[in-house]
């Protein structure tokens, strides 16, 4: 992933969330679906880790952290990847 044409590198995990995020474009995906396809079924429910790793990817991949452009937070929901 490219950002200001300055290659970001990503962690596995950041890649395999930004990964289901880009296979469910435009939907909203839980935060439950990402951490049972990232950490396997057995997690805490309290877990803020997926959030953790969002803002890591979104300091990468955002112009403007603070209002994303490409990631936006579905609050209650979850999370989506906005392609346009």
């Amino acid at each position: 992933m490219k950002k200001e044409n300055i290659e970001a590198k990503l962690t596995l995990i950041e890649a395999n969330i930004l990964k289901i995020l880009y296979l469910n474009a435009q939907s909203v995906v839980s935060r439950d679906e990402i951490m049972n396809s990232t950490k396997g079924s057995i997690h805490n429910p309290l877990d803020r880790s997926i959030d953790i790793h969002i803002n890591k990817i979104r300091k990468k991949i955002e112009d403007d952290p603070a209002n994303p452009r490409y990631i936006s937070t579905i609050r209650g929901i979850g999370y989506r990847l906005n392609m346009s």
